[in-house]
């Protein structure tokens, strides 16, 4: 797992363990810091934007947490940026490929699902629509106020939904697009830097 430094955040060691061995090689030699958590840094996506915007050249794991421990985030080559839509994956310092998502359902194994090249959809944020992940439906999609989200299977990793919504865990188990928004427990964005 990488070294962590204070605030380490709420990313239990057994996620960091799973996921680091998938986050690229060349991003590995970085140490993830914790720039953005609502609990300290308030609810407005203007903030996290700007935070992200300090640490523009990293990459970044973000981190969604629904309840019964479940969680799901992914791993981009590049930090959110405020856009008018999808980033051009060509802008990008680092290649597209190796970004990925994950989950973990109420505290077990985690599941990690990288990007296909299918599309180039991999990520937008604007104070319009939030924070989006992955295209043709988005495999993680963070309201503008960051206290809600849906996940919906999607064809940039070939993933299903990847929390449940409501409590129907068949849904998400049979790789159905759920669309319903539930709550956000807490949500954390690492910079590698």
């Amino acid at each position: 797992r990488p070294r962590l430094y204070e605030p380490r955040g709420n990313v239990p060691n057994a996620v960091w363990e799973a996921i680091w061995p998938w986050v690229p090689a060349n991003c590995r030699v970085y140490d993830p810091h914790l720039i953005y958590v609502p609990v300290t840094d308030g609810t407005s996506l203007r903030t996290c934007l700007e935070k992200c915007k300090k640490n523009k050249d990293a990459a970044m794991v973000f981190f969604a947490y629904g309840k019964n421990s479940d969680i799901m985030g992914g791993f981009s080559p590049t930090i959110w940026v405020r856009s008018s839509g999808y980033l051009d994956l060509l802008s990008f310092a680092r290649a597209a490929e190796d970004a990925f998502v994950f989950r973990r359902l109420q505290g077990g194994a985690v599941d990690v699902y990288p990007w296909t090249g299918s599309n180039q959809m991999l990520l937008q944020a604007s104070e319009m629509h939030g924070l989006i992940f992955g295209g043709d439906d988005a495999a993680i999609h963070i309201n503008q106020d960051l206290q809600r989200a849906t996940s919906s299977a999607s064809k940039s990793f070939n993933s299903p939904p990847l929390l449940p919504t409501g409590g129907h865990q068949a849904d998400v188990d049979a790789g159905q697009s759920v669309g319903d928004w539930f709550e956000i427990v807490r949500f954390e964005v690492f910079a590698l830097k």
